[in-house]
Order: C-alpha cells, then sequence, then structure tokens
C-alpha cells in the first residue's frame, strides 16, 4: 500500500508486510535496483506483528476503526458549519 504525504524530508510512504526478515531482504535487494528509486533515501521501519510485547498490536482491523471514526466525526461537523454560515447570511440581508 503506497500513500503521498509529506514529513522527515519524504513525500511517499508505502506500508509492506514480509514473511520473516529474508523476504523483506529480498524485496528490498529488488527495490533499489528499480531506476526512479533514490537508495540514498530509503528508510525502513521493521515491526514485527508476532511479538507479544507490543504496547498496543497493530492491526488493519484497529487503523480501519480509527479512519472511520474520524471520518464520522467530519461528517457529523460539516452541517454544524453549513447551518452556522446560514444563519450568519441571513443575519446580514
Amino acid at each position: 500500500m503506497g500513500v503521498s504525504g509529506q514529513g522527515l524530508g519524504k513525500d511517499r510512504m508505502f506500508i509492506t508486510f514480509y514473511k520473516d526478515y529474508g523476504a523483506y531482504l529480498k524485496a528490498m535487494q529488488v527495490t533499489r535496483q528499480l531506476p526512479f528509486i533514490d537508495v540514498d533515501t530509503l528508510d525502513s521501519f521493521l515491526v514485527d506483528l508476532t511479538d507479544k510485547n507490543q504496547y498496543r498490536p497493530l492491526s488493519m482491523s484497529r487503523v480501519s476503526k480509527y479512519i472511520l471514526s474520524q471520518a464520522e466525526a467530519a461528517a457529523n461537523q460539516i452541517p454544524e458549519r453549513n447551518s452556522a454560515a446560514k444563519k450568519t447570511a441571513t443575519r446580514k440581508q
């Protein structure tokens, strides 16, 4: 999964999953051979999803629930903003 963004001098992030560290190393070898990849700026952050000592285990359902809750909160705020703007416009007339 790849997404655009900004921060830490980067403009793109890829979230990938590998069976083990060997599979990760193989994927990195292939990635470094791609002509449009600047290997000097390539960084990685590895998370062992099988580690039982994680503070809060990473799961896609947890990420999905967070995204949905943020979207619902934003959707609930939009009508309030629109109604406040209409009231202000009505008063000025």
